[in-house]
């Protein structure tokens, strides 16, 4: 059974209202709970009282016109029947949610003015004292039926809205605690993380209000906890940043996802995450963390840096080599050409052996800078 009426109704103010309502009508009225178990019992005639339930026999009738109460009654709004001591019930269900948490009754009561010769007999052979029993049976209230089911739809209807509004009010202490259990884990949760964190309460999809921040934020803001939380996110952060998250924190909310990204912000980078809170299947909270990777950032592009020095490196190794070999074989062309030069054609001789002294020079010069790229390409320095 998912609820008790005794959960959702004060047995005491249902009571006393039921008693004031007795006291302009005087029709016997109760409330039992699914178990025939009796809750409130208010002009409970002496017929049944002092006699019905006393005796064994009529006892187990009783119990009878119970079961059948019990057997019918969630097939019916209500239902009408004549027990076999012969007094009219009506009974009617108070259904919660779709399930029957309690049940309204009437009576004893008649429809019309009873057979006096039919009790008297019964008196008799049950051994009641037969004028006392008739006086008891005397006091039983007369109504009719247009009358008697007016006044059963009216308590039950009532009966059923004080079982409502208890239920609204037991599922909001219910929720209450939940927000409070939450509150605590939040908490925990919030303190505990190294990183920029604040929990936001999602008033509208462009409203997020500071519920709880951590000491990193404040540190970051310079300002108090009293002087954050309360106020809306767009009062707190800078408008460049609120325009750089407004987006994402639409969509994690939206659609009910987490977000990771990266900003820029006053000089520095940042990881961002977005956690959307659900709460009764709706998305009430919103936690944002923010951890600066600037230092991470830095130490990836000079990893960059890197990798495109030992590219260059690479292939300045390469050329070095192949312009080595070229500079190789032409100096020693060089050094065979001034070896056969002519030693008769002196003023020749000179002039070409000046070009080849010159052309050597340079081939040095050459050979010089292909070292220094040889150097580079295994990680030394140009000179």
């Amino acid at each position: 059974m998912k609820y008790n009426f005794t959960d959702l109704v004060s047995l005491d103010e249902l009571r006393s209202t039921l008693e004031k309502l007795y006291s302009l009508i005087e029709l016997p009225m109760s409330i039992e709970d699914v178990n025939q178990n009796p809750l409130i019992n208010i002009g409970f005639s002496d017929i049944c009282k002092k006699y019905h339930t006393q005796n064994p026999k009529t006892l187990c009738r009783c119990k009878r016109s119970g079961a059948f109460v019990t057997d019918y009654l969630y097939e019916n709004d209500y239902i009408t029947y004549r027990c076999q001591n012969g007094l009219i019930d009506m009974a009617s269900p108070i259904i919660i949610e779709g399930e029957h948490v309690a049940t309204f009754l009437i009576g004893q009561i008649f429809f019309q003015k009873p057979d006096r010769d039919y009790f008297k007999k019964q008196a008799i052979k049950f051994g009641f004292n037969v004028d006392e029993y008739l006086q008891a049976l005397d006091r039983i209230p007369v109504y009719s039926k247009e009358d008697a089911y007016k006044i059963m739809d009216y308590c039950t209807n009532f009966a059923q809205i004080l079982t409502k509004l208890g239920l609204n009010n037991l599922k909001e202490i219910k929720h209450k605690n939940k927000l409070e259990e939450n509150e605590k884990k939040y908490d925990l949760l919030i303190n505990g993380i190294s990183d920029i964190t604040l929990l936001c309460k999602i008033e509208k999809v462009n409203d997020l209000r500071i519920a709880k921040v951590n000491k990193n934020f404040l540190k970051k803001i310079n300002l108090t906890e009293s002087e954050v939380v309360g106020s809306l996110l767009k009062e707190i952060i800078n408008n460049n940043l609120y325009t750089k998250l407004n987006d994402k924190i639409n969509t994690a909310i939206k659609e009910r996802k987490k977000m990771q990204f990266e900003i820029f912000n006053l000089n520095n980078y940042y990881d961002i995450k977005l956690m959307p809170l659900e709460c009764d299947e709706y998305i009430k909270h919103l936690i944002i963390t923010a951890s600066n990777i600037s230092h991470k950032k830095e130490m990836e592009e000079y990893r960059l840096q890197l990798e495109k020095l030992e590219s260059v490196g690479f292939l300045a190794g390469g050329i070095a080599h192949d312009f080595n070999n070229l500079l190789t074989v032409s100096m020693a062309n060089i050094s065979l050409a001034k070896k056969y030069i002519s030693e008769e054609n002196e003023y020749n001789n000179t002039k070409v052996l000046n070009l080849l002294n010159e052309t050597n020079s340079s081939f040095n010069q050459a050979k010089n800078l292909t070292q220094q790229l040889l150097t580079f390409s295994k990680g030394g320095l140009l000179l």
